[in-house]
């Protein structure tokens, strides 16, 4: 007998008149709540639906997740917040219809009432930010479509006005909404975006970091407004006077590049190098560093390109992607000759991983081999184990077995005990059986005192 499901929905439809069609989207809207919402944040503007109206939707949405404590499944945020998605998704063809209006009204909406709902439901799947996100993107793109002037001022003043908004603090918005407005603002309108910085960097204070933090951003926004509006002698002379940013510095750095002066984008980027080691700021450092890499290999400077890499790839742990900036800025007789001594200092260094990591990438498999069996670390093991098995399975199943005892005598508890015996269990599908099962014998052997040991292996059939 055939079910329900079996039967095609798609065949169905096709064989509805305009009229029946019509009656069961009735039927269903009046008794399905959740169809009557997708039907209304599908056809916004067909609906009559106010600000209010897309805010309740909304806020409708939210409910079911208000109640949640502690972790939200993604399948359950999904199909709570579907109307919502709905929503973006019809400002977003709207934009794409020139109904800028639409748009705009929809994608306010969303923002003001799922910013507030990072407060008291979990957003760790990213669903809630996903979709503020969106509605930030679509708000993002109305500049390029040339509003007219009621629209642009209209826009222009709800971000200034929702940017020093509490309930957007700490979130980001704040300063998307200040992006917004430097990207819609006219220049008579200068004072405005000054103003609205000046608030912004007087909310947040409390600490240095803070203060430079906001105050980078604020510089940040008023430089969008000016790229605009000012002319290149003015705009030149604002980045140089923020040059203590670290954002506003690679501006001037990329602009520098665009114009081939690579003496002057080396000066700024040793500049910020020095700058972030004063302030303890490694990361920016390492910024910095790979800015220097970047100009010496756009100005053709083989020589301290290689130098370059050479300090990221030690900075870095040894990251491939340096080591392959080697090889590629050397001529290959170059490379061939002084890759030893590149290897050599990272083994003085005992960091075998980064050894295992570059001996793959070359398909330099022997010494990958010798590489695990000097490390001796499980992980590393596992990792490579795919690529080695065919070549060295009687090697790689000795290593298995020193990594094992050296474990097991090192900690001597139930969960190393329950580990390793999976581990040896596990063994039994890639190695030989025989082998592995006389090890675990000599283990039962050797560990006899340890019934804890015993149990474990008994229950993996060992």
């Amino acid at each position: 007998m055939s079910s329900v499901q079996d039967h095609d929905s798609s065949g169905i439809l096709a064989s509805l008149s305009p009229e029946e069609m019509r009656q069961y989207l009735a039927s269903l809207i009046e008794t399905n709540e959740d169809a009557r919402r997708h039907l209304m944040a599908t056809f916004p503007a067909k609906s009559g639906l106010t600000v209010a109206d897309l805010k309740a939707i909304v806020a409708s949405s939210l409910k079911p997740l208000a109640y949640q404590r502690g972790f939200v499944h993604p399948s359950v945020a999904m199909a709570a917040l579907g109307p919502v998605s709905q929503l973006v998704d019809t400002a977003s063809r709207s934009l794409l219809n020139e109904d800028l209006k639409g748009a705009i009204t929809i994608c306010q909406a969303v923002i003001e009432r799922l910013v507030p709902a990072f407060q008291t439901i979990d957003d760790s799947n990213g669903i809630l930010s996903g979709l503020v996100d969106s509605a930030f993107d679509i708000l993002e793109t109305v500049p390029l479509h040339n509003p007219p002037e009621a629209i642009r001022s209209g826009l222009f003043a709800y971000c200034v006005s929702n940017a020093t908004r509490k309930v957007y603090d700490g979130w980001d918005a704040e300063w998307r909404f200040a992006n917004l407005a430097a990207d819609l603002a006219a220049p008579d309108e200068e004072r405005t975006l000054v103003k609205l910085t000046i608030a912004m960097r007087k909310r947040d204070t409390g600490s240095e970091w803070i203060e430079q933090h906001t105050a980078e951003h604020a510089a940040q926004v008023l430089l969008r407004f000016f790229m605009r509006t000012s002319s290149t002698e003015f705009i030149r002379q604002f980045i140089e006077e923020n040059l203590r940013f670290p954002s506003i510095r690679m501006t001037a750095i990329a602009s520098a590049m665009r114009n081939k002066e690579f003496d002057k984008a080396i000066s700024l980027t040793e500049e910020g190098i020095r700058l972030s080691g004063e302030q303890r700021l490694p990361g920016l450092v390492s910024q910095f560093n790979e800015q220097l890499l970047t100009i010496y290999r756009e100005q053709g400077n083989k020589a301290d390109a290689v130098r370059m890499a050479e300090i990221l790839f030690k900075e870095s742990r040894h990251t491939l992607k340096y080591f392959e900036v080697l090889k590629e800025m050397m001529e290959l007789e170059e490379w061939v000759e002084r890759r030893p001594e590149f290897l050599e200092k990272i083994r003085k260094e005992g960091d075998m991983r980064s050894l295992a990591v570059i001996y793959a990438a070359d398909r330099d498999f022997p010494s990958l081999m010798t590489a695990l069996e000097q490390y001796g670390r499980l992980e590393l093991l596992e990792g490579y184990e795919s690529v080695l098995l065919s070549e060295y399975r009687t090697r790689l199943q000795q290593l298995y077995f020193r990594i094992i005892i050296l474990d097991l005598d090192l900690r001597p508890k139930r969960s190393t005990y329950r580990f390793n015996a999976k581990v040896l269990a596990g063994m039994l599908k890639k190695y030989d059986n025989d082998t592995v099962r006389r090890f675990a014998g000599e283990l039962r052997e050797k560990f006899n005192g340890r019934p804890a040991f015993l149990e474990e292996l008994r229950r993996v059939g060992m």
